[in-house]
């Protein structure tokens, strides 16, 4: 589930479901759009519900180089070491691999959605 209201002001909540033993659990997020410059730059507070409340602040850059090629650079600021230590004991880490690797797959293979085939070539 993904809910998107994308404007300075505007909030955002996503759920993960994480396949497992019993039929997996739901992990979610959420937070509001602090500031919004199309296309380079997003900052938006983020909350990862089920942990103790602590609220961090995303800035998401996309940068291109003279080739063509965008850079995104994700900065996640926390305002207290312990909520940061937290967040990555979650193994948010490996996580944000996954994403990010699968948004290089759908960036370089075109729109598809990942757990489905790409679409096949016309013939020629």
């Amino acid at each position: 589930m993904c809910e998107i209201d994308l404007r300075p002001g505007g909030t955002w909540r996503y759920v993960v479901h994480e396949p497992g033993d019993g039929g997996g659990y739901d992990v979610a997020f959420h937070g509001e759009f602090r500031e919004v410059r199309a296309p380079h730059l997003l900052v938006t507070t983020e909350v990862h519900e089920g942990m103790p409340p602590a609220t961090a602040l995303d800035t998401v850059q996309f940068d291109e180089d003279e080739h063509g090629v965008t850079t995104l650079t994700l900065d996640v600021l926390h305002e207290v070491p312990a909520h940061r230590d937290a967040q990555l004991a979650t193994g948010m880490e490996g996580g944000m691999q996954v994403s990010m690797d699968r948004l290089e797959e759908l960036v370089t293979r075109g729109a598809h959605r990942p757990d489905q085939p790409p679409p096949a070539s016309p013939p020629a």
